[in-house]
């Protein structure tokens, strides 16, 4: 289902995608459906167009 998601998303010109996986504390990030590029622990989650300006480590996501 979520893969699904994903791609209406991107196919309605969404630019990126992130799926958050709180089990296991990483994020998936889609441009495309050609693959994800997959950021855990300390790797810096950085956003783009109505989120530029926006950083964090995946992590902190994950804290409190």
């Amino acid at each position: 289902e979520i893969v699904a998601k994903v791609a209406e998303w991107l196919t309605f010109g969404v630019e990126t995608v992130w799926v958050v996986y709180p089990s296991v504390q990483s994020v998936h990030i889609y441009t495309d459906m050609r693959g994800s590029r997959i950021l855990s622990g300390d790797e810096v989650l950085e956003g783009s167009g109505a989120l530029a300006g926006f950083s964090t480590p995946v992590r902190a996501l994950f804290e409190g």
